[in-house]
């Protein structure tokens, strides 16, 4: 009688536990292939990535297109906004923008290198300049970075890259004098040569 007392009491107890908390305790059935199916395959996961980002990615490569080009076109814009310069070697006179300048000391040749006066040039492009007496050093800055020109030395720091100059900066009736080809790199100006009329054209 004990034992099946206790058998009783035994399945009441298991029927009230399933009375009380099966309706709280359900099934999880997944849609096969669906997100929530914990046995989905490379494939689904590979479409349900290429679904949700495809659109983002198209639409990133449109707006990093559309940047380049308005980057492209500011720098055009940026070049037809340059002044022209044009010096040439033996004379004092400077144009820029067809408006004559006097220049301190004309250009000049020197180991069979055209040699400018840096400042006249780099200011009609709008760059200021820092001149150390006691170094003898022209500091400014560049498209290249910051530039470091030692006047007599052919090491120069641009960009904070060391650089050789063809020869080194002179200074001619106060001002300093830099190869033609040291001008194109430092200003990013585009620089042209006539030989036949000895002009340095500078845009």
């Amino acid at each position: 009688m004990v034992i099946v007392r206790r058998l009783l009491i035994f399945f009441t107890a298991l029927f009230l536990i399933g009375f009380y908390f099966g309706p709280q305790v359900t099934a999880t059935y997944f849609s096969p292939g669906s997100k929530d199916d914990p046995l989905v395959t490379k494939k689904w996961v590979d479409d349900y990535i290429a679904e949700k980002f495809t659109p983002i990615q198209d639409r990133t490569l449109i707006l990093a297109s559309r940047i380049k080009t308005l980057e492209m076109a500011a720098e055009q814009m940026s070049k037809d906004l340059r002044p022209t310069i044009i010096l040439t070697v033996g004379s004092k006179v400077g144009l820029i923008d067809g408006t004559e300048y006097s220049l301190d000391a004309a250009p000049f040749l020197t180991a069979g290198r055209t040699l400018l006066p840096l400042r006249f040039i780099g200011e009609a492009f709008g760059v200021n300049f820092f001149w150390d007496e006691r170094a003898k050093t022209v500091i400014y800055s560049s498209p290249r970075g910051q530039v470091a020109l030692t006047v007599g030395q052919k090491s120069v720091i641009m960009g904070g890259q060391q650089a050789t100059l063809d020869v080194a900066a002179k200074i001619t009736a106060g001002r300093t004098f830099v190869p033609l080809r040291f001008i194109a790199e430092s200003l990013g100006a585009e620089v042209i040569w006539h030989p036949e009329t000895k002009k340095v054209e500078i845009r």
